[in-house]
């Protein structure tokens, strides 16, 4: 039975990026606790936008909020059912979920269908967002009794509808609007309904504490009474204070010499993970929009040099494969440079400093091969919402999800689902033949592969975006956390996140 717990923490007034957190005593002894070194939190913590897109909030996300589906399988702890019914009024496709009654927040507030409309009408609307064809199908989201059964209607048939409806937010406490959405979870998370709860966010002190959730009403309650993720600098601090036992885990960003320091630290496991993330530059094919003006441009860029300069590092770099890449001469390139009418607007979030580095050595590639180019700096919200639209910037890096299944390539690769001239993605790319197809496949009518044979054939002509390497991390395990399995290699991988979205399962040793 799920007991009442303590509110939400709420920032002070004028309090800015920190919640106020009380001070961890030094002595755990009689602490049921877990303390994980990860790396600097330069985002917001909502898991449905671009801009916060990271491993640490993917995986805070699937600890503190409530999902329709994890890993393919129901939530029976959220949903009594979930299934599609016949579809009426000429609607594609429809299905009813049916909230569990004891489903709440970490306030008391209950779950309903509201959360599930709220998230709808975000993610089918606002620039900036992640897998949004999914909930541009939806045609509506209807809720009866008492705001506990849920009906969606499709009025485009999505095959894999069990994606959606993830990491829902607590819409009674975030208001509607494209700017408010922007910041929604941009300093803290308001209300929790997993295992776990956000205790407190403290930015100064790069500390973000979860408490176990004693309104949690479902199955296998957190063994672990509080969850400390604490920021780590480097990958040789994290050996330190795994050694010293300051830290049990790290998820952490390799550095030139992490593989070299592991070797040499006795009783460590470690481990590297790669995400399903890309670091890409795109382009905003509204003011470059020939083709081969931007293949000419992507063959000026060298991947494995611009990967090294993004990251800071030659080691253990996942750089990105570009197949089927236009091979451009000299000639051409330098008549594509002459072609511009003003210099190329390259774009990054200074907050995310391996994306501003890569913008910077763009530019100084472009500008060696004879190219008038020029970095702009704002945060992703302003880029993507209102820059790109405005005709602003040229091109943006940021990571961006691999488009490896449907919903994420047509996400990437559609046009806007209305008659509207707002850009449906980032590229700001619309060909409707390939939008009917990639829906088709939405719809279940194509073999997954496909839609991305698709996508390698759209970027082979159409050069809309330049993958420059993958998003690879290290784990390393310490003493202090018990699982079934003793062994780092045998623990899961989480594509999207990281092994610490399964720390529900872990016990304090």
């Amino acid at each position: 039975m799920a007991q009442p717990g303590p509110a939400p923490v709420e920032p002070s007034a004028g309090a800015g990026q920190t919640t106020v957190v009380p001070e961890v005593p030094v002595d755990k002894k009689n602490r049921n606790e877990i303390t994980v070194g990860i790396d600097p939190i330069r985002t917001g913590f909502n898991p449905h936008r671009v801009s916060d897109d990271t491993a640490f909030v993917q995986s805070l996300a699937r600890l503190v909020l409530p999902s329709s589906f994890v890993d393919g399988h129901m939530n029976k702890d959220l949903l009594v059912s979930a299934a599609e019914i016949a579809p009426t009024d000429g609607a594609a496709q429809v299905v009813q979920y049916r909230i569990n009654s004891a489903a709440q927040w970490s306030d008391g507030s209950p779950i309903t269908g509201a959360d599930f409309r709220y998230l709808w009408e975000q993610l089918s609307s606002q620039p900036g967002v992640i897998n949004s064809a999914g909930y541009q199908s939806i045609s509506d989201v209807r809720t009866s009794e008492g705001g506990k059964l849920v009906t969606v209607v499709f009025h485009r048939k999505v095959a894999d509808w069990h994606e959606l409806f993830n990491n829902l937010l607590p819409s009674h406490l975030l208001s509607v609007g494209a700017e408010d959405f922007s910041q929604a979870l941009g300093t803290q998370v308001p209300a929790s309904a997993g295992r776990y709860m956000v205790r407190g966010i403290d930015r100064k002190r790069g500390v973000v504490e979860l408490a176990r959730n004693d309104r949690f009403w479902g199955a296998d309650p957190a063994d672990v009474e509080l969850l400390t993720f604490q920021e780590v600098a480097t990958v040789s601090r994290s050996i330190e204070m795994l050694r010293s036992g300051q830290l049990s885990f790290a998820h952490v960003t390799p550095s030139e010499t992490s593989r070299d320091a592991l070797v040499l630290a006795e009783g460590l496991q470690h481990r590297f993970v790669d995400r399903n993330v890309q670091l890409t530059a795109t382009f905003n094919t509204q003011t470059v929009s020939d083709a081969g003006t931007r293949a000419a441009i992507a063959s000026a860029l060298d991947i494995p040099l611009l990967a090294r300069l993004a990251s800071g590092r030659s080691a253990d770099l996942a750089i990105a494969e570009v197949p089927g890449r236009t091979v451009v001469d000299e000639g051409v390139r330098r008549e594509a440079a002459h072609s511009l009418s003003s210099p190329l607007k390259v774009a990054a979030d200074p907050a995310d400093e391996t994306a501003r580095a890569a913008a910077m050595a763009i530019v100084d590639m472009l500008h060696k091969a004879g190219f008038s180019a020029q970095i702009v700096q704002s945060d992703l919200a302003d880029i993507t919402g209102k820059r790109m639209a405005a005709g602003e910037v040229d091109m943006v890096v940021t990571w961006q999800r691999s488009a490896e299944d449907t919903l994420t390539a047509a996400s990437r690769y559609s046009c806007p689902p209305d008659q509207t001239k707002k850009p449906a993605n980032l590229a700001g790319w619309c060909d409707t033949d390939a939008t009917d197809f990639l829906a088709a496949a939405l719809a279940g009518h194509h073999e997954e592969t496909a839609a991305v044979d698709l996508v390698r054939t759209i970027e082979a002509k159409q050069t809309l975006s330049v993958p420059i390497m993958t998003d690879r991390r290290i784990d390393i395990l310490g003493a202090g956390i018990v699982t079934g399995e003793s062994s780092l290699e045998k623990w899961p991988v989480v594509a999207d996140a990281s092994v610490l979205a399964t720390a529900y399962e872990w016990k304090d040793e």
